[in-house]
């Protein structure tokens, strides 16, 4: 049962504050309308800027709220499940609203739910926060690239040409993608949850994958008649998309490319489920999750999310024999096996050269035009980081200067490297790549210095995850999937703290 550590007049002064706060927090609300009104935003922009300018008063509130001593991870990682399998299952596009206010869907409004509820018990429950900084603390320079790109992108919202839509844009993004790595850093106890997230995510991804197949199977989109196209974006998302007279699948994500990469970036978690235990039924569920998968990306008919899921898995190979080389010797028989693994491997990829660059140039004239496309966009685009190299144009102002259009209102870049540079320049490029190749060093160096054979398959697979998506991001500019990097990344920091902590629990 929980116990407060104050006392009942401090209770009573409490109570007042709040009291007195949530109005102070009304009034806010009020003139952050009539601001609104009065500088003409549309209502979703100004409810957006009403949660941003209303959210310190939150913070005030939450840190009145009196301690308790109970542990609220249990609860959050059901909010935090829930999260993920709305995010899997459950169409983005396919969302309610009103007036123009912010559309909203069950990832959305279980987010605002995760959100709050952390916040207070981070303010409440010792427990908790003393976890969450005991993964900081163990975040190193990977946490730190992190949190500077974040700044980056904040600072190049304030002084963009539009700062009050770009810092709105930077908050919405932050509320989207980066919510569930701070809650998972914190709410995840060991590396037994580590495992169950990874499982969940092999578990939606192969539902989405028979969805695909499904819809292969009867011809056109999943919802396009379930779903009525009230906007430009909602159309196209339940647009068949075909290619050499088939429909490309998207299952229950807005693009098949989008689908792509999320069964791409779980391939190496299916590796996981199927090495992990030598009990027959994980090893039979994660060779029928992998064929499914892939089955799934190879439906989707996306060029760079079959190349990526082939690299992967072939980088898990090699990650395997170089550990078998690593531990027990050339001369072993394990290790002249790997070698010759090794071996084959680089013989099997120098043999499909040709067909992956037939593959990347276009094998018709569809994917030949999606190519040249591209080439066009990066040509539109680098004159315009040249004239603004450093801060960019403003987070979701940037893709608008190039001017590449898919239609007559909707404008498009398919590199999310040219968007993020776009949007906050040449260092907010780099420091979203460093951000990357610092998580995935964090996994690559637990792979090898963990003990405990499970942890360390989990570290190896999360980090291989990281580099598929490094290598799809320079061909998908649609940002959804990023929630699951996120998540990747929480897991990631969940193990070094457990491999720190046993680490100085041996001293």
């Amino acid at each position: 049962m929980s116990t407060y550590t104050f006392s009942a007049t401090r209770k009573r002064g409490k109570l007042a504050a709040l009291a007195i706060s949530a109005l102070v927090v009304l009034g806010i609300l009020f003139v952050a309308f009539i601001v609104g009104a009065l500088i003409g935003l549309d209502p979703g922009t100004a409810v957006r800027l009403v949660v941003i300018m209303s959210m310190p008063l939150v913070l005030a509130l939450v840190w009145a709220a009196p301690k308790s001593s109970d542990d609220p991870a249990a609860r959050l990682n059901v909010l935090l499940v829930g999260v993920l399998s709305a995010a899997m299952l459950w169409p983005n596009y396919v969302s309610f609203s009103t007036g123009g206010l912010p559309a909203m869907e069950p990832k959305r409004l279980l987010t605002v739910l995760l959100l709050f509820y952390w916040l207070y018990k981070m303010f409440t429950s010792p427990a908790l926060s003393a976890r969450f900084f005991r993964r900081w603390r163990s975040g190193g320079w990977a946490l730190y690239l992190l949190l500077a790109f974040l700044g980056w992108r904040l600072l190049s919202g304030f002084t963009s040409e539009q700062p009050v839509f770009a810092v709105v844009q930077f908050f919405w993004s932050v509320f989207n993608f980066h919510v569930v790595f701070f809650v998972a850093m914190s709410s995840l106890r060991d590396r037994r949850d580590v495992a169950f997230i990874m499982k969940l995510l092999v578990g939606g991804a192969v539902i989405v994958a028979l969805l695909g197949g499904l819809e292969r199977i009867i011809g056109h989109n999943l919802f396009a008649k379930l779903v009525p196209a009230d906007s430009e974006v909602v159309a196209q998302a339940l647009a068949d998309k075909l290619r050499d007279g088939g429909n490309r699948v998207q299952a229950t994500f807005e693009h098949p490319m989008v689908l792509a990469e999320f069964l791409m970036l779980t391939l190496p978690m299916a590796v996981f489920l199927l090495f992990h235990s030598s009990k027959q039924r994980y090893k039979v569920a994660g060779a029928a999750s992998l064929a499914l998968m892939m089955g799934g990306i190879v439906l989707s008919g996306t060029r760079s999310a079959i190349l990526a899921g082939a690299a992967v898995l072939g980088l898990t190979l090699v990650l395997y024999f170089f550990e078998n080389l690593r531990g027990r010797g050339g001369l072993t028989p394990r290790g002249l096996i790997s070698m010759v693994g090794l071996i084959g491997i680089v013989t099997a990829a120098l043999a499909i050269l040709p067909f992956v660059t037939d593959l990347v140039q276009g094998r018709n004239a569809y994917e030949r035009g999606s190519s040249t496309a591209r080439i066009m966009q990066y040509q539109l685009g680098l004159p315009k980081i040249e004239k603004q190299p450093v801060l960019g144009y403003g987070v979701g102002i940037g893709n608008s200067h190039v001017g590449f259009r898919t239609s007559a209102t909707r404008t498009s870049v398919d590199s999310y490297y040219l968007t993020i540079a776009l949007d906050s320049g040449v260092p907010g490029v780099v420091l979203f790549i460093a951000t990357f190749i610092g998580f995935i060093v964090m996994g690559l160096r637990l792979s090898f210095v963990e003990t405990d054979p499970g942890p360390r398959l989990m570290a190896r697979m999360l980090a291989v995850s990281l580099i598929g998506v490094l290598a799809t991001r320079a061909v998908l500019s649609i940002d959804f999937n990023l929630v699951f990097v996120a998540l990747i990344c929480a897991l990631l920091l969940v193990l070094k703290e457990q491999r720190d902590n046993a680490a100085q629990v041996a001293r």
